[in-house]
């Protein structure tokens, strides 16, 4: 029996799975690449569940966007491709350092010039590592 709120299909799996799936599928026959390119999207990754699980909850994005991307219409578009909406997106360029730091360990999708993606994970890796400090005190202080 299915718990209150949850989706899913006839082949038991969760919608989610089956949305990841579809994604998949797109960014292998270049949908997903069209999809960015029409945003603007400068690099897409997955990250959370949706790498981490077979029965994804949701599926969580990472972007990088340029200065005309509209993220409402992304979201829209990536609903639309995916056919679920439980999709939370998080924007790399304005992520905290720990939100960014999943992103960028997760898989990237899309860059939009060669190695981008890898210089952005190692940028997160470092900004993390370098604010380290302020996330103990923060723990310290809490903890009092």
């Amino acid at each position: 029996m299915s718990g209150i709120g949850e989706r899913h299909t006839s082949s038991g799996r969760s919608h989610a799975g089956e949305a990841r799936e579809l994604l998949l599928s797109a960014e292998s026959d270049g949908r997903l690449d069209a999809l960015c390119q029409r945003h603007a999207v400068r690099l897409l990754t997955l990250f959370g569940s949706a790498v981490e699980r077979d029965d994804p909850g949701d599926l969580d994005f990472g972007y990088l966007p340029s200065d005309e991307t509209m993220p409402l219409a992304l979201l829209t578009d990536l609903v639309d491709l995916i056919e679920d909406d439980r999709i939370d997106l998080v924007n790399l360029r304005t992520a905290g350092p720990s939100a960014r730091v999943a992103a960028m360990l997760g898989r990237g999708l899309y860059e939009d010039e060669p190695g981008l993606w890898a210089r952005s994970r190692d940028l997160a890796l470092r900004r993390f590592l370098d604010t380290e400090w302020i996330r103990r005190l923060e723990r310290e202080a809490l903890a009092r």
